[in-house]
C-alpha cells in the first residue's frame, strides 16, 4: 500500500505546480494524520504509533 500511495508522487506534485497549490499543506496533513490513527485503532493499532509513523518522529 505505501508503494501504491508513493506511485502517486509525482502525479499529485505535477498536479499542484499546475494549479498554483503549495507542495505542502500542513492543515490537510493533520486531518489525514488523525483520520489515518482514529481508524488505526478501529483495527488493534496504537493511535500513537501511527501518528509517530506518519510524522517520523
Amino acid at each position: 500500500m505505501i508503494n501504491e500511495r508513493l506511485g502517486y508522487m509525482e502525479d499529485v506534485a505535477l498536479y499542484k505546480v499546475n494549479h498554483h497549490k503549495a507542495i505542502e499543506d500542513i492543515e490537510r496533513e493533520k486531518t489525514v494524520i488523525a483520520a489515518s490513527a482514529r481508524l488505526a485503532t478501529l483495527v488493534g493499532l496504537e493511535e500513537k504509533s501511527i501518528t509517530r509513523f506518519f510524522r517520523r518522529k
